[in-house]
């Protein structure tokens, strides 16, 4: 290939390419790793928070529990451990969901937890994720801050297998054992039960 064949003002198209190796610094958004759920497992952890990120999005698509009416939630690896007290996690929620073709709900509220929810349990929105699923993004960010304490934001959408729409924002902060350190883990799991299906991708977000 002619070192004219690429060039600046633009790329010679009439040599044939071969590309091998990996391209780097052209996005600000970088997949780091991606676990797929087919069978049960009590949760999903990602542990590989590089310090070449400060903020993180994890996405999940197509989220089921081993049995309905629970609830998605994330805790935070601090200090060697994933933090569970009982109120370490302050959740502020809004949420509207469907429970027939014409019968919506929507309420806003906030409660303290063992972990930040961050999707809306199907119990307030019909008999199961299967037929739609539940799909999630989080949002985490400066999590290597040894000054600021940790928290972060996840948006989930979805429907019921009755084909009723379900939507939740939640910002969760929190406020127990080792705030101040550095995340070294981000574990995602239901309130009861295991997670039995969905596609866990966290990508780091240079700043």
């Amino acid at each position: 290939m002619s070192k004219t064949t690429v060039a600046s003002t633009g790329i010679d198209l009439s040599d044939t390419f071969a590309f091998t190796g990996t391209v780097t610094g052209t996005s600000d958004m970088v997949k780091i790793a991606t676990t797929t759920v087919s069978s049960n497992v009590s949760s999903v952890d990602f542990e590989t928070l590089s310090t070449d990120y400060n903020n993180f999005i994890v996405h999940i698509g197509g989220v089921e529990p081993s049995s309905n009416g629970y609830t998605l939630a994330c805790r935070f690896k601090l200090g060697g451990s994933y933090r569970d007290a009982s109120d370490s996690y302050s959740n502020s929620r809004q949420r509207i969901y469907q429970s027939g073709s014409s019968s919506w709900t929507d309420s806003a509220n906030g409660f303290l937890g063992t972990g930040g929810n961050t999707s809306l349990g199907i119990n307030s929105s019909g008999n199961g994720y299967v037929e739609t699923g539940t799909n999630i993004q989080v949002l985490f960010y400066d999590v290597h801050s040894t000054t600021k304490g940790k928290s972060f934001v996840a948006n989930s959408w979805g429907g019921s297998d009755n084909q009723n729409s379900h939507n939740q924002l939640c910002g969760v902060t929190y406020t127990g054992t080792s705030r101040l350190t550095a995340l070294q883990g981000i574990r995602f799991y239901f309130s009861s039960g295991s997670v039995a299906k969905g596609t866990f991708t966290l990508y780091g977000v240079k700043a």
